[in-house]
């Protein structure tokens, strides 16, 4: 009884969840409400819309089951909308992995309720399946009111059918060099939550990334197993897969063999929704989003337990709070720096530099968020040109990140103009080791050796960033000076005029 009430609420929440996301993406999409400045429509409350789809995909198999266990008419209308607004908001995000993963979710479920259920309530599963197949017609053919860059569903649909070649050839690099990851440090892996930082020492190991540079890094290998065992190990990410794999079949078992049509719904909600966040971990990263994990580790957990022994709860309830109040302690302290960090973000895009690195400075120092601190560090950077004094910040950020390029290529600045020579030469030595291509790193590295007074090594790093057409002007008129270096016409008019071919 306690293991049935615990699965009720949880697909009672999933159901609230399709429903509240699913209207405030509907409303983004059709209606223009932004909700954040940063998010991309349609996202809901979850800023990217990948994400959303993400938890999407586990949550409309539980819904359908709030729905199956509705037994008067208003909460089975409510999850009726629910289900349908959850449809149309995962058509709106136009994610063509979570559409096929849902899409496994909803016939392995089928399949299991159809198995085990009666004949009248096969008819009424028949009919909800319309509706939802209905609810993802009209999100397909009504196009939104403003422009947006989500591409059409024909398109979806073709570039789906064809293996989207440059999505392909972006996780086909991404697989192979976390592969090379996974190989490097097979039993412990590189430190969870860190694959960003690792990644970019191995960024072309077997493949060259597509795309790879400063404004483009990798967050995610779109292979969440293959992820967590880069970041803690072949080991556990095998456990983990087992617990997830394991639940799921003993929910489907449960739901072959239970005794009651509404335990069956339920039991067959659950290997459907651990199946389908399994099956889009192939394409996406729905373990790292906590939304989506949190209801797939529920579902495979409720999957695992047959039954809940008397008097034992205790303990389970006393592990939980202890491990939930550092989180949610730790939750609040990186919520603070984090709206610091935006507000830094926002007061240096109004030009307001000194009101911008007082928050600026906090985030970089109580931010849990490499990222976060990372931003605030680089305003730090552009406001503050004493190089001594910023230099502690940004290098305190880049110790926690140490493959990011922006901040390598900041502090090699602060340290040249702090007379720090050798240090500044081997952060820039650390960004031409990550972007071998990058015109500021071999500039950086050409100052260097020009105040170390090695002319020659310094001439060979600005031809490499001479290479290169972005380069700016002063940075272009001081490789000119250093290497000597004349554009090929000028050469040919200072040359005299002779009748020997050479």
């Amino acid at each position: 009884a306690q293991r049935e009430r615990i699965a009720r609420s949880l697909v009672l929440t999933a159901a609230i969840a399709c429903g509240l996301s699913g209207l405030l993406g509907a409303a983004q999409y059709w209606g223009g409400l932004d909700l954040f400045e940063q998010a991309r429509a349609p996202a809901a409350t979850f800023v990217n819309r990948n994400v959303a789809a993400q938890m999407l995909v586990g949550a409309i198999p539980l819904a359908l089951a709030a729905l199956l266990l509705a037994g008067r008419r208003v909460p089975r209308a409510l999850s009726l909308a629910a289900v349908a607004l959850g449809v149309v908001f995962l058509v709106a995000t136009r994610t063509r992995a979570a559409w096929a993963a849902v899409g496994v979710a909803l016939l392995l479920g089928f399949a299991l309720y159809a198995a085990r259920v009666r004949a009248d309530r096969l008819r009424q599963v028949g009919v909800v399946v319309s509706l939802c197949l209905v609810a993802a017609l009209v999100a397909a053919i009504v196009p939104a009111p403003r422009e947006t860059r989500l591409p059409g569903v024909v398109r979806s649909l073709g570039l789906l059918a064809g293996g989207a070649e440059r999505s392909a050839s972006v996780r086909v690099a991404l697989r192979s060099n976390t592969m090379a990851m996974v190989l490097a440090r097979p039993l412990g892996g590189h430190g969870a939550g860190r694959f960003p930082v690792a990644y970019t020492q191995f960024h072309a190991a077997r493949r060259p990334t597509p795309d790879w540079g400063l404004e483009r890094r990798v967050r995610h290998a779109h292979a969440d197993l293959l992820e967590h065992a880069a970041e803690l190990g072949v080991p556990a990410a095998f456990l983990l897969g087992l617990f997830l794999v394991g639940g799921a079949w003993r929910a489907a078992r449960r739901a072959l063999a239970g005794p009651r049509d509404v335990d069956a719904a339920v039991d067959a909600a659950l290997a459907a929704a651990v199946a389908g966040v399994l099956f889009h971990g192939l394409f996406s990263f729905p373990l790292h989003n906590p939304a989506s994990a949190a209801l797939a580790f529920t579902a495979a957990a409720l999957g695992w337990c047959d039954r809940v022994r008397p008097g034992g709860a205790r303990w389970p309830a006393i592990v939980l709070v202890c491990v939930m109040v550092p989180i949610v302690v730790a939750g609040g302290v990186d919520l603070l720096a984090e709206r610091r960090a935006r507000r830094a973000v926002v007061l240096h895009a109004a030009g307001r530099c000194g009101e911008a690195l007082v928050p600026a400075r906090a985030a970089v120092r109580s931010s849990l968020r490499r990222e976060s601190a990372g931003i605030a560090a680089m305003v730090i950077f552009d406001c503050d040109r004493d190089a001594r004094r910023s230099l502690g910040p940004l290098e305190a950020a880049l110790a926690r990140y140490p493959g990011n390029l922006n901040l390598l290529l900041a502090v090699g600045s602060r340290r040249l103009k702090a007379g720090d020579v050798s240090g500044a030469a081997a952060a820039f030595e650390r960004a031409r080791a990550v972007a071998p291509d990058l015109w500021r790193a071999w500039f950086g590295i050409a100052m260097v050796a020009e105040r170390q007074g090695r002319f020659a090594e310094s001439a060979a790093a600005c031809r490499r960033a001479l290479a290169d057409p972005e380069l700016p002007d002063e940075a272009r008129r001081f490789c000119r000076t250093v290497a000597g270096w004349r554009p090929a016409e000028e050469l040919s008019r200072s040359r005299p005029p002779s009748s020997s071919p050479a």
